[in-house]
């Protein structure tokens, strides 16, 4: 399912397999990175991290909408000492700014790690109670899966990296994307050129399965790709008393969505991760019980990991459409290509998992035992999986405390205690890997953002052709 991370990266220098870069190594782990000292520093940040995800769970954004909370990360970001080169309205709505290391690096070879942060919210209601002292104040949108959690732990890490900038060369690239919930906001900055000679890239994810003080982590396969069907039946309306006199789509429908789910429980092997969800049908008018509509639509997601994914949209529209010809109808079925599935690199996670533990102890890290069929855009970052990538899950549930309603859930919620160890691990993961753990380029070939050719000549072909077309 996964690219080992010690296979060669195209243009990349592996720190196994380069003498100078184990000389390094050895150097930078001898000067023992001060652990301990960023957990304090989180630690001292906690009222102002606190404050910053309760303004942004107040003023929620949805997807490519997130013009006030640009502003906002763009105010704190340029309070920083040592954050430079802040970039706005990336991909519409996002930010992008730079942390330079001024370190000395004797072999020249120098790491761009890319720090990234979802900003968008849900178009939903927020279920909060009313005297919540942080409740939306927006009708109708709200951050039920923690991107303003995201943020501010972000802007958290990105003081830490910020204070010790001498400790490590190269650039820490801080990132914060637009429309992960909607049409998926990586592509388009990765067009922009966000990616560019980026060496390795983290991220977070906050989540309510995980209890506060812990850090989820996994190798390999980790979110599930991601695609949508919409299919629309065509038939003959008629009179409900004369069906024999018409085509109706109804039961056409009905029994192309029964042998989607036998499809997939009969010609996909048992051990193949895969979900097929029909999430939506419609027909007729809902007023006119005695009318046979000409159309019928549904859609569904498809969720799975590996080559499985395109022999089902192969197939399934096959199917659909002879089923649909057996009820004298005619079935059109659009498919919408979504996310790829996450894959995390190994050598990256064993970073994650090293500096917890140093900060907080074994007891701090979960594995997480089976992959999540849920999709993240994160992963596009990888470039097809040239650049090792992770994102860990932050745990945020307090059962004690009644804060544990899953993410997407109105009443969602986290325990605020979690902010400073997300900041803390974050900031240094990305420590260990600027310095120890990921490839490197030599310091005359390291593209620093903006890079002059903004569309990025490393990123394939991508499915997904306007940020707009695609419905996630």
């Amino acid at each position: 399912f996964f690219r080992q991370s010690n296979m060669p990266h195209v243009g990349l220098t592996a720190p196994q397999s380069n003498q100078s870069i184990d000389l390094e190594s050895s150097i930078a782990r001898s000067q023992n990175l001060p652990f301990m000292g960023i957990r304090s520093e989180a630690e001292d940040m906690h009222t102002d991290l606190i404050e910053m995800r309760r303004h942004l769970h107040q003023n929620p954004e949805v997807a490519f909408q997130e013009f006030k909370t640009a502003a906002f990360i763009e105010e704190k970001l340029r309070q920083i000492e040592g954050v430079t080169n802040i970039r706005t309205q990336v991909a519409k709505t996002g930010v992008v700014a730079s942390i330079l290391g001024s370190r000395p690096v004797p072999t020249g070879l120098v790491a761009t790690v890319l720090l990234r942060a979802d900003m968008d919210a849900l178009p939903m209601e927020d279920g909060l109670p009313e005297d919540c002292p942080y409740r939306s104040q927006v009708p109708g949108v709200a951050h039920k899966c923690g991107h303003d959690v995201h943020i501010a732990t972000m802007i958290g890490a990105a003081r830490i990296l910020a204070q010790h900038r001498d400790l490590f060369a190269g650039e820490m690239r801080i990132v914060f994307q637009p429309a992960e919930e909607a049409t998926g906001g990586a592509v388009p900055m990765i067009k922009e050129g966000v990616a560019d000679g980026v060496t390795a890239a983290l991220s977070l994810h906050v989540m309510a399965w995980n209890e506060v003080g812990t850090v989820a982590l996994r190798e390999g396969p980790i979110n599930a790709s991601e695609d949508c069907f919409f299919v629309t039946i065509t038939g003959n309306g008629g009179h409900a008393a004369e069906p024999h006199l018409a085509s109706n789509p109804i039961p056409a429908a009905c029994t192309m969505i029964q042998a989607a789910q036998g499809y997939i429980s009969r010609k996909v092997a048992a051990t193949s991760l895969v979900v097929l969800t029909v999430s939506h049908i419609s027909a007729g008018s809902g007023d006119a019980v005695n009318v046979i509509p000409e159309t019928c639509v549904f859609s569904a997601t498809l969720r799975c990991f590996g080559s499985i994914r395109e022999e089902i949209k192969e197939h399934l529209p096959c199917m659909w459409k002879d089923l649909a010809k057996a009820f004298d109808c005619k079935a059109d079925v659009e498919i919408e290509n979504g996310y790829a599935c996450g894959e995390n690199d190994h050598t990256i996670v064993s970073a994650v998992r090293r500096v917890t533990t140093e900060m907080y102890g074994d007891d701090a890290v979960e594995e997480i035992p089976d992959p999540e069929m849920g999709a993240e855009d994160f992963f596009e970052f990888s470039l097809g999986g040239k650049i090792p990538v992770c994102q860990f899950w932050l745990g945020g549930a307090n059962p004690e405390r009644g804060i544990d309603d899953n993410n997407h859930c109105p009443r969602f919620d986290v325990d605020e205690e979690c902010l400073p160890m997300g900041s803390a691990v974050l900031a240094a993961a990305a420590l260990d890997l600027a310095i120890h753990t990921a490839p490197k380029r030599r310091r005359e070939h390291h593209h620093r953002w903006p890079a002059q050719n903004r569309i990025s000549s490393h990123h394939p072909d991508h499915h997904h052709q306007d940020p707009a077309g695609c419905r996630l």
